[in-house]
């Protein structure tokens, strides 16, 4: 609201309410720059008075000007709180105090007064130092993941340090089958001891040298009553997931360690325990690339000593890379992966089992236990994920064999002419004796063609001949559900 102020002359003049000032742009001749009470000049104008009413202010501006000076009226809020003599045109943002144009040049555009620009500043250098200091952590973390990884894959490299360790109860120590599987049996497949062998031989075929992939150490059996931590199920949470599994294979490398085994020292770690537990205890095996790791569990009552074999190299092959290559539910072996020769004609029954699909496809819905490690083949897939061939090689030999329309149409005009050789020479019987079906060869070359010979260079053929005798019943598996 306006008051009402008496002026000098008397009577009454109106103005608004508040507190203002006096500043002088010229002063009267012989008149002081620097009035008693007020603060040095700092600019083009000279303040005159402070925290006046308005009825002082113009008083005092009527006298100066009388006296020959030039004077103004500014509300008090209307001046810089930092340089006086400047008039304000904004607030700070932070304090609100009122500020010029210079108080926000000196902090490079922004509305801040000196005080709270210092502040600012402060503050801004400590978090670029906690920045830089996060930066440094996090680069050395990175270093050292990137010094976990190279190890982790130097650890892989060919040869590969393998330690078999084995535990079992006391009652079970002197068990003829562990004594059986521990004892070299040559190529027989059925000793813990031509895993090593079996693994040579795969490698040499993928990559063509003849260098020997695993230092295999084997230790054991120990007498230990193992109790591991619980795996758990899948629907527990991540947390539990994630301590569990990094319990579990602390657990056996600490049981090593307790019989002086330091298992550190090599590069893929694998343990077996034995037990006389009822049930497929194979099941209950484990193993990772990422811990180099594995855990397999074997029954005593196996009367398949090739199968326990087995399912010791088949983690083993987890370790080095390969994953499942069997139905999650039924087992069987899935195609084209779970398959040695996956475009066999006939496709059924395979003459190997893939070492990652564990059993031998017999028909669409059965399969049968190998009776030796070397009735096994690593696959394609599972070479490419153990590093031995390119992704791109495994791609291409399971890839369709007719890709290309013109390659299509190619070999439809190819197979057109040799149907109409195969009828005219089953037309002409022994006269056409020269144009038999097996001169003209297959339809579509690749795909309907018979298996290659052994004496082939393309075929994948067996590394050590199977062992005598009968091949293993067929078992069925069960049947898919309806859908």
């Amino acid at each position: 609201m306006a008051e009402r102020d008496e002026n000098p002359s008397g009577g009454t003049t109106p103005g608004p309410s508040g507190s203002w000032r006096v500043v002088a742009a010229r002063l009267p001749t012989g008149a002081s720059q620097t009035p008693p009470g007020a603060p040095p000049p700092l600019g083009p104008t000279t303040p005159v008075l402070e925290g006046a009413s308005w009825a002082e202010a113009t008083a005092v501006v009527e006298r100066l000007q009388r006296m020959g000076g030039t004077a103004s009226v500014l509300a008090d809020a209307g001046v810089c709180t930092v340089h006086p003599t400047e008039l304000a045109g904004t607030r700070c943002v932070t304090c609100a105090a009122w500020i010029c144009g210079q108080c926000r040049g000196d902090a490079e555009g922004l509305s801040a007064c000196a005080a709270c620009t210092r502040k600012a500043k402060t503050k801004a250098g400590y978090k670029r130092l906690r920045t830089l200091f996060s930066m440094f952590l996090f680069a050395a973390f990175l270093f050292e993941v990137s010094r976990y990884i190279r190890r982790e894959a130097a650890a892989l490299e060919p040869p590969v340090a393998v330690s078999i360790v084995q535990f079992a109860p006391s009652h079970l120590l002197r068990d003829p089958r562990i004594r059986a599987i521990n004892q070299p049996d040559g190529d027989g497949g059925r000793s813990l001891h031509d895993i090593a062998t079996f693994y040579a031989q795969e490698y040499a075929r993928y990559t063509g040298r003849d260098e020997r992939l695993l230092e295999v150490t084997i230790r054991g059996p120990w007498e230990e009553n193992v109790r591991p931590p619980t795996l758990g199920d899948r629907d527990a949470s991540w947390w539990d997931l994630l301590l569990v599994s990094w319990q579990y294979p602390r657990y056996f490398h600490s049981l090593a360690r307790s019989h002086g085994f330091d298992p550190d020292a090599f590069g893929a770690r694998l343990y077996i325990v034995w037990t006389d537990s009822e049930g497929d205890v194979s099941a209950d095996s484990r193993g990772s690339q990422k811990g180099r790791v594995g855990i397999t569990w074997l029954s005593v009552d196996e009367p398949n000593l090739a199968y326990s074999v087995v399912s010791v190299a088949h983690e083993l092959g987890h370790i080095l890379g390969a994953i499942d290559t069997y139905e999650e539910g039924s087992y069987l072996s899935h195609w084209p992966e779970g398959y040695v020769e996956p475009f066999a004609v006939p496709l059924w029954p395979q003459r190997w089992a893939e070492l990652m699909a564990v059993d031998k496809p017999a028909s669409p819905t059965s399969e049968r236990e190998v009776q030796s490690l070397f009735e096994q083949r690593i696959g394609y897939d599972s070479a490419a994920r153990m590093g031995w061939i390119a992704t791109e090689q495994a791609e291409l030999y399971y890839a369709p064999r007719l890709t290309m329309p013109e390659h299509t149409l190619q070999l439809i005009e190819q197979a057109s002419d040799r149907a109409a050789a195969r009828t005219e020479a089953q037309r002409l019987g022994p006269v056409g004796e020269s144009m038999n079906p097996a001169a003209i060869g297959p339809l579509f070359p690749g795909v309907d063609e018979a298996p290659p010979a052994e004496s082939d260079p393309a075929f994948i053929g067996p590394v050590a001949p199977p062992p005598p005798g009968d091949p293993a019943p067929v078992t069925a598996a069960p049947e898919p559900p309806a859908p």
